[in-house]
């Protein structure tokens, strides 16, 4: 019997009951709950990348703006192990100064809690306590400052108190872009945290200095003038001509006849009508092989400048050419011409093809020659093998006899040998006939041996008999009896 508390009826397990709906809805709010608050963390997370992206951006802007870029590369950061750990990009001012933006993630271990993930941290020689490292840091080169990245700044707690893994160590660097399109100087840092459901990026752009890179002055002022010299700064003085030479050049001797004093020479590789750099003053070697020319101009104290002046060329061939050679390689009676093939890059070749005609006896490696581009360099061609061969093979010892040397019951024989010493022997024929018969042997090839020899019996009575060795080149010897008779 189920006893009732009050006089309004409730019993004992209805108030079971209820209690453990109360539960079910408090437990279903507080996740809820949760879930609102880390989508509100994420939104305000995406607005303080906003704000973080613009500080950063400014300040590079007014590098690039109020100075200028001349180059930029990019190459990835390595710790002590080799592990990559980020991007570093390098940037040239038009001015020579040196910035570095750096984006830098070392993956830290007091956020992992796993055997295999603490063998690791070992493995790779971090500190068990030591945190995620994840920064920007721009200015300078040796003198950097540190954008810290915004702190996500929540972790995910379940239903048993337990804490999750989205944290601020679950942001991951996706990728990294650099581009200097259309004048215009770009980074994108790709970011990505599970809770975010999307990747994030943040896009610096800046413009390079438009004003001073692409437009022409219209207030040009005055003339600019170089001067070329061979080796060195004291070397003869050189025409800027557009052709190739094999001389070391020097760049030098830069001119503007402003009233002002001058600040820079600045140079467009390829005279695109953009700057690449700033000249040295003390001019530059050229002393490689390369294919270019150079635009400049410069720039006074007030920052007035000079049109652009016509190409300086630097057209310079020192590698040598190369040679294939063909022909030969094979015994012949015939002469013998080889040929060399030259090939050139840089200026080309003087003569695209030399050759050499060998017409007597020899059997030696030989070479079509040299051959020569057009500033003068060369390369000796390799060599072929000349095997020509017009002497013809020899017989050595020739007789017939009543007998049976091979034992075989043959009545009669004839023994032949030969020899060559130059291309070697080649192929033998045999033919005989008799009142009845008139029959070839088959050919034998000898493949180059230096001599041989025919032992050749018969049961019967030959009326004639020829003989025929070659040598490798072809040249033929005979030796015939048509009077050859064996009755014996």
């Amino acid at each position: 019997m189920i006893r009732k508390l009050n006089n309004k009826g409730m019993t004992a397990i209805e108030i079971l009951i209820t209690f453990a709906i109360v539960v079910v809805i408090v437990v279903s709010m507080y996740d809820g709950i949760m879930d609102l608050k880390n989508k509100e963390t994420v939104a305000s997370y995406k607005l303080s990348l906003t704000t973080y992206k613009n500080l950063l951006t400014k300040d590079i802007q007014d590098d690039l703006i109020k100075v200028g870029l001349s180059a930029v590369s990019m190459d990835s950061m390595k710790d002590d192990t080799g592990e990559a750990i980020g991007y570093r990009i390098r940037m040239t001012l038009r001015d020579g100064s040196i910035r570095l933006l750096e984006v830098k993630q070392i993956f830290g271990c007091n956020a992992i809690d796993s055997l295999e993930a603490d063998e690791l941290c070992i493995q790779r020689g971090i500190d068990k306590n030591q945190s995620d490292d994840f920064s920007i840091s721009y200015g300078p080169e040796g003198n950097l400052t540190e954008y810290p990245l915004p702190d996500l700044g929540h972790e995910e707690i379940d239903n048993f108190g337990s804490s999750g893994t989205h944290t601020i160590y679950s942001l991951r660097i996706n990728e990294v872009d650099v581009s200097t399109a259309n004048n215009v100087f770009s980074v994108r840092i790709v970011l990505y945290h599970p809770d975010m459901g999307t990747e994030q990026s943040i896009d610096i752009v800046s413009p390079i200095n438009l004003s001073s890179m692409d437009k022409k002055p219209d207030d040009a002022v005055g003339n600019i003038s170089a001067t070329i010299r061979e080796n060195n700064s004291e070397g003869d003085i050189l025409e800027n001509k557009n052709e190739w030479t094999n001389k070391t050049l020097w760049f030098g001797e830069f001119r503007m006849d402003s009233e002002n004093v001058v600040d820079r020479f600045e140079y467009s590789d390829g005279c695109t009508g953009n700057v690449t750099g700033i000249l040295n003053t003390e001019g530059a070697t050229f002393s490689t092989s390369q294919d270019t020319k150079y635009c400049i101009r410069g720039v006074d104290s007030t920052g007035k400048m000079t049109e652009w002046s016509t190409p300086y060329y630097f057209r310079i061939d020192k590698t040598a050419p190369t040679c294939s050679s063909s022909g030969g390689g094979s015994w012949t009676r015939n002469a013998v011409t080889i040929t060399g093939t030259c090939s050139d890059a840089n200026s080309g070749c003087a003569q695209k093809t030399i050759s050499q005609t060998f017409d007597r006896e020899m059997n030696e490696d030989r070479s079509p020659g040299t051959v020569k581009d057009k500033v003068g360099n060369t390369a000796q061609c390799p060599n072929r093998a000349v095997k020509i061969d017009r002497t013809k093979p020899v017989y050595t010892n020739v007789f017939s006899a009543c007998g049976d040397p091979q034992g075989v019951g043959h009545r009669g024989y004839v023994k032949i040998d030969f020899k060559d010493t130059l291309s070697g022997l080649g192929v033998r024929k045999i033919h005989y006939w008799d009142k009845v018969h008139n029959v070839y042997y088959a050919d034998v090839n000898y493949g180059g041996a230096p001599s041989a020899g025919d032992t050749l019996g018969t049961g019967g009575t030959w009326l004639g008999f020829e003989h025929q060795i070659c040598d490798v080149a072809g040249n033929c010897s005979q030796w015939n009896d048509p009077n050859v008779r064996f009755n014996c």
